[in-house]
């Protein structure tokens, strides 16, 4: 889903002449209120939507949306849960700039894929850190 970036007016005045927009202060609050279990209402549930989504979205982008990704269940000899996709990858240049940043998601100038919003890979740090 592509993201359209629109010009606003300011959303907060304080008196004559004095014009304020809203922001966000960047913080580990701000990035633990934005992630996982204080933004969904059933993390796990979340976290497994979220990461197949951007499999998925790296599958597209890798020009092989047809093919499903492998997913790993946890049970009791192999107790993790796996996602492994053959896609594009975040380079690793990109980690620092995008994985770890709120609103960041190099997903916001095409349709053909699910994520843009640049939360939902942030999802799991609701459950583990």
């Amino acid at each position: 889903m592509q993201l359209h970036e629109e010009k606003r007016e300011p959303l907060f005045s304080l008196g004559v002449g004095e014009v304020h927009n809203f922001k966000i202060s960047p913080s580990a609050k701000a990035f633990d209120m934005m992630t996982g279990k204080n933004l969904y209402k059933n993390v796990e549930d979340a976290v497994v939507r979220e990461l197949l989504a951007n499999a998925y979205d790296a599958m597209v982008d890798a020009g092989r949306g047809h093919i499903p990704c492998e997913v790993h269940l946890p049970n009791v000899l192999e107790p993790w849960l796996e996602f492994k996709d053959t896609g594009v990858g975040l380079p690793h240049t990109a980690i620092g700039n995008v994985f770890t940043v709120l609103f960041e998601s190099t997903k916001t100038t095409s349709n053909k894929i699910i994520g843009c919003k640049g939360l939902g890979c942030k999802s799991p740090f609701g459950i583990s850190d």
